[in-house]
């Protein structure tokens, strides 16, 4: 191919063809416009290739970003329906621990007297251990959709971990609290027999001899046979007739405790027996030194007289 001479206004070109063979050359005349418009067509062809191949490669981008958005929102969905169910089972055990302290009040019996000093410290640190329950591990659980997952599975695994702890302690506390209870039930605290309290604990003139001397209980006056009943829970370990006390009684209460029921006209237990607190135990009577009917009251801790006054609510 060759290229000819331009004319001077520059209008086209001449192409002759020239063949291998004997065959004569022949030459083709192209304006001039041809080829300018052939190299704009080149060069948008580029332009629209180029451009299409990009977006092509970023619609596909952004399909394959999409795709990976869907695959985690839908593991995402697996996770808050698993932490869901997890987070319904640790509500559930928190239920229990409440449950748990809601006994230990009711052992400790703190909301009707508030008596108990010992009790009141067991359902303080039992209130701790739900406030720290509820408040660092509870309130992380209400969650929504738009939580992250993370954030609920931090929740979730810091209460699994905190939670049998707690359990245990609590557990440990009701266990605390029955003891109580128990030693409650065993510790003298009601006036055995509805009367006047005609002679207090310590000395005094005995009303027989007239001699001063210390008294180790108290007198409760009240009609011939009126019902005495059993301080606390305990165990009859004596019943009998016993020089100046004539017919006594004796309940071991255990935890040291035990009391004396003096003068009695006849007993309702029988040796050995084990009774509750306010069981009918025996009758007044005056049986040995006596001026007259009534009671004569001891309570003794760890073998030693003290004040009954001191154990009457």
């Amino acid at each position: 191919m060759k290229k000819e001479s331009k004319n001077k206004k520059n209008t086209s070109y001449t192409i002759m063809l020239i063949p291998h063979s004997e065959k004569p050359s022949f030459s083709v005349k192209l304006p001039v416009y041809l080829f300018q418009g052939l190299a704009v067509l080149v060069v948008l062809f580029v332009i629209v290739t180029v451009s299409f191949v990009g977006s092509y490669l970023s619609l596909a981008q952004e399909a394959s970003e999409l795709e990976d958005l869907r695959e985690t929102n839908r593991e995402q969905k697996e996770k808050i329906a698993n932490f869901a169910e997890q987070t319904k089972t640790l509500e559930e055990k928190m239920e229990r621990v409440a449950e748990t302290e809601e006994k230990v009040r009711e052992l400790l019996d703190i909301e009707e007297n508030g008596e108990s000093e010992e009790g009141e410290l067991l359902v303080e640190k039992g209130d701790e251990a739900l406030k720290q329950l509820t408040t660092n591990g509870r309130g992380d659980m209400s969650f929504t959709a738009s939580n992250t997952a993370e954030r609920t599975e931090f929740s979730i695994r810091r209460l699994a971990s905190e939670l049998p702890e707690k359990e245990m302690g609590l557990e440990d506390l009701k266990e605390a609290a029955i003891k109580e209870e128990e030693e409650r039930k065993h510790t003298p605290s009601i006036i055995p027999v509805h009367g006047s309290i005609t002679s207090s604990y310590g000395r005094r003139n005995n009303p027989i001899t007239g001699r001063r001397e210390f008294h180790d209980g108290i007198d409760i006056a009240a009609g011939q046979g009126t019902p005495i009943r059993a301080g606390a829970n305990g165990q009859v370990v004596y019943k009998g007739y016993r020089g100046g006390y004539g017919n006594l009684l004796i309940i071991d209460h255990g935890y040291g405790y035990q009391t004396y029921y003096a003068h009695l006209s006849s007993f309702n237990v029988d040796n050995g027996e084990y009774v509750e607190k306010e069981d009918v135990i025996g009758y007044v009577g005056r049986t040995g030194n006596s001026t007259g009917p009534h009671l004569h009251y001891e309570v003794h801790v760890n073998g030693s007289p003290v004040n009954p006054s001191d154990y009457i609510n």
